[in-house]
């Protein structure tokens, strides 16, 4: 359903339940929006506060976040990267894996979104070009480590992983594919909302893009239900993503022309519907059964769903993404947020606040790089979309952000910046303060997936930047 909430069967049975989930209202944009519009209606207005109804401090730190968004738009669209990238491009070339390129891609999907909202058209078709471009060779096969399709587990995996199962994260054993693919989906998605024939032929006709794209949606978002297959439907034996001249697709995820594809994906690999959240372990063995350590990429991926369903004009698919993501946010909210009179685990664990990877049979306040807590907390706050705001709620980043805050004269920039966007949460001006100088070191100074331009887009549109404490 695409309605507000969604409700199993009636409790009157002994074998059903009713389970109501809010569903999420965020599309593209913060809900908050920038403090200040530009002229002529040149970006989307989201804020429910005319311009003239607010105070001049607020229009002078309207005019300033503007400002220096501006400007970090025009530093973060140079392009340059560590002598690694000599043609300038906006999206790191280095990065080969289907992780590191989807993080990269992902990151200049967003600059594109920021730059719509600020009325920067010519950079953000920039952006967009560029995102297109990057995403072509590995939508086509042509790149150095092509998607190809795994008949025995049903699903698409790396090249490399296929040969090591060690390679790309473990890619080839489907460990994170929901964190790989979500960057992916995102990137396509703001690509697709700008570009209707990106996917769709004439903006209607679904093309060879369209079947990789849904080959690598199916893989971690199949809702099953595809029936009978139809001829040039199926993903068929190992082999490329990508489908015939046509597409082979029915131009709506859900259509009966993709019957095919949809028998040949497990039903959503990762989501566990009695747990809430996704399981990212894949088919290794592990010693407490299954496990996740990020669920705050888990809650990328799905909203990348939601998206994709906005860009293809496709309601069902939209309604699906934001189900997926309903139940994941709650999950995140119990199992891993640990906070003051709602954890589920003993007092003396949950003061840390945060778990690092939760398993079939245990929890741990660690992760699989290691055990700082900035790794703790950033691996499951990172990337920071408009949707984050329904992930780090107030109240819990209260209590969270005295956990962390003293870590910041210890970690390197790529963490500092991850804890000043915790930060902003409640205390918006503070943390654009911080976050500002972390652009002087241009090769490490944020996350992969994270740019100084994004960071600064979620300081200035949280919706305590004009002053009121929304700490709940």
């Amino acid at each position: 359903s695409s309605s507000s909430s969604s409700s199993a069967s009636s409790p009157s049975s002994s074998s059903s339940f009713t389970f109501v989930e809010p569903l999420t209202s965020i599309e593209w944009f913060s809900p908050k929006g920038l403090a200040e519009r530009p002229a002529s209606g040149t970006a989307h207005d989201h804020s429910s506060k005319e311009a003239g109804g607010q105070n001049k401090q607020e229009q002078e730190r309207a005019s300033y976040y503007r400002e220096a968004l501006a400007t970090a738009l025009e530093l973060d669209s140079k392009g340059q990267w560590a002598g690694t990238n000599p043609d300038s491009l906006l999206v790191d070339p280095k990065w080969v894996d289907p992780y590191g390129f989807g993080k990269a891609v992902a990151k200049v999907a967003r600059l594109a979104l920021v730059a719509e909202e600020i009325g920067n058209t010519t950079l953000q078709a920039q952006c967009v070009d560029q995102v297109a471009a990057a995403l072509e060779p590995w939508l086509n096969g042509s790149n150095s480590d092509a998607f190809v399709y795994d008949s025995t587990w049903g699903g698409i995996i790396s090249t490399a992983g296929k040969e090591d199962q060690g390679a790309d994260f473990g890619n080839g054993w489907y460990n994170d594919h929901h964190f790989h693919y979500g960057y992916f989906l995102m990137a396509v998605a703001v690509v697709q909302r700008s570009r209707p024939d990106f996917l769709l032929t004439d903006g209607n006709t679904p093309n060879q893009r369209y079947t990789a794209v849904e080959a690598i949606l199916r893989d971690v978002a199949n809702p099953g239900g595809g029936g009978e297959e139809e001829d040039g439907g199926g993903a068929g034996e190992e082999g490329d993503v990508g489908g015939g001249e046509d597409g082979g697709g029915g131009g709506h995820f859900f259509g009966g022309g993709s019957a095919g594809l949809a028998n040949s994906f497990p039903v959503t690999r990762h989501k566990d519907w009695f747990d809430g959240h996704s399981w990212a372990s894949g088919v290794f063995p592990m010693a407490n059964g299954k496990s996740q350590e990020s669920a705050s990429e888990a809650v990328n991926c799905y909203f990348a769903v939601h998206l994709l369903g906005l860009a293809l004009k496709d309601e069902d698919l939209s309604a699906w993404g934001r189900l997926l993501l309903a139940t994941e946010l709650r999950a995140a909210h119990w199992y891993w947020q640990m906070g003051e009179g709602w954890s589920p685990y003993p007092e003396a664990f949950s003061a840390t606040r945060m778990a690092g990877v939760v398993g079939s049979t245990d929890t741990k306040v660690w992760t699989w790089f290691g055990p700082n807590p900035e790794y703790v907390h950033g691996i499951n706050m990172l990337p920071f979309t408009p949707v984050t705001q329904e992930l780090l709620r107030p109240l819990f980043v209260a209590q969270e952000f005295p956990v962390i805050e003293p870590r910041l004269d210890y970690v390197s920039d790529q963490w500092k910046g991850l804890i000043e966007l915790a930060r902003a949460v409640l205390d918006p001006s503070q943390a654009f303060d911080a976050v500002v100088p972390l652009e002087s070191n241009r090769i490490d100074g944020f996350d992969a997936g994270n740019s100084l331009t994004n960071s600064l887009y979620w300081i200035a549109t949280r919706p305590t930047a004009e002053g009121t404490d929304e700490r709940k």
